[in-house]
């Protein structure tokens, strides 16, 4: 039998991006494909004036409950996680947080500095 099933990818991860993963050429980079999401905010915390490599959005806890950051939810496979994981690199750390909606999602927060 040569012809080749199509396998649907398990999506079980919500993840929430404020930034260049809405990109669709980063995600077609990344993923081979463009994701789709819905909008959604993340209160608490806001983007730092402190870009990483002084270029990418970062985002930090905020003292004021009432700031928060927009952006798109998607949901993803664990397998696309772990790639945009790599992606982040090492200044980025991956967290869980509740969204607006109150669904649990990772998102990628500023990695604290050891010492600190």
């Amino acid at each position: 039998m040569s012809e080749h099933k199509r396998y649907p990818i398990k999506a079980t991860e919500y993840l929430f991006s404020y930034g260049s993963l809405q990109d669709i050429s980063l995600q077609h980079s990344l993923l081979g494909r463009t994701i789709h999401g819905i909008e959604e905010k993340l209160f608490g915390y806001k983007i730092s004036k402190d870009k990483i490599g002084g270029e990418f959005l970062v985002a930090e806890p905020s003292k004021n409950t009432e700031d928060y950051i927009s952006g798109v939810l998607y949901v993803l496979s664990h397998m696309d996680v772990s790639k945009i994981d790599s992606y982040e690199g090492p200044s980025y750390k991956r967290v869980k947080l509740t969204m607006d909606s109150g669904k649990k999602a990772w998102t990628y927060i500023r990695k604290e500095e050891e010492g600190l």
